[in-house]
């Protein structure tokens, strides 16, 4: 059972639910093949580390936990589990066109942060910039409905992710990327979090 904690910003309670086409993918696979049902990593490479290489491309978000269903949340009687974030898919389909790319987040010691760090490492992506914190990783519900639409209920107030802050920050990284990218979402899922991008911002200006 999935003790259900307070909700933040945008989530609700309630399945917020996504209105796609019947055959639109939920994702993009890291070979670069759509599929409706989840990541498929792409062989593992060597990461950068901070002192040795300049990355072209630094995004900043976070990266969920998975469970999906293929019928309504309320019916589901088990789930599958995977990852996704959009900073993250940034990063790894830009690796997969030769862009040297790192992902900054933060991951929790929950026990599904070994499993993100392991799904991490196979997107080719160099993750050497990724914060350790206490606490736990954020996760999602979702389901695809039969009328092509998919709910989704979000579990994220007080995740890894939303404890950045401007102090864990990689600056000497961020000065010399040639390409830093993060979301509005991001901004909104703590305080700490938006203080850390505008001060990624100013870094990299």
């Amino acid at each position: 059972m999935i003790a259900e904690p307070k909700l933040y910003g945008r989530a609700r309670k309630t399945p917020t639910q996504v209105r796609r086409g019947p055959h639109a993918p939920s994702r993009v696979d890291y070979d670069g093949t759509a599929t409706a049902g989840g990541l498929t990593p792409a062989p593992e490479r060597s990461g950068m580390s901070e002192s040795t290489a300049t990355a072209d491309l630094i995004t900043m978000g976070e990266c969920m936990v998975e469970l999906s269903a293929r019928e309504p949340l309320r019916q589901a009687p088990s789930f599958t589990r995977g990852f996704g974030g959009d900073a993250l898919n940034l990063a790894a389909m830009a690796a997969q066109l030769g862009t040297r790319a790192a992902y900054l987040t933060a991951v929790a010691d929950d026990p599904f942060g070994e499993y993100l760090r392991n799904a991490w490492r196979g997107t080719r992506v160099d993750v050497s910039l990724v914060q350790d914190v206490d606490g736990y990783n954020g996760l999602y519900l979702m389901a695809a409905l039969q009328t092509g639409e998919r709910e989704i209920i979000y579990y994220r107030e007080g995740s890894a992710a939303a404890q950045m802050t401007p102090e864990m920050l990689p600056r000497e990284a961020l000065r010399n990327v040639r390409l830093f990218h993060t979301s509005s979402i991001t901004q909104a899922i703590s305080e700490s979090s938006r203080r850390a991008v505008r001060a990624a911002i100013e870094t990299v200006k």
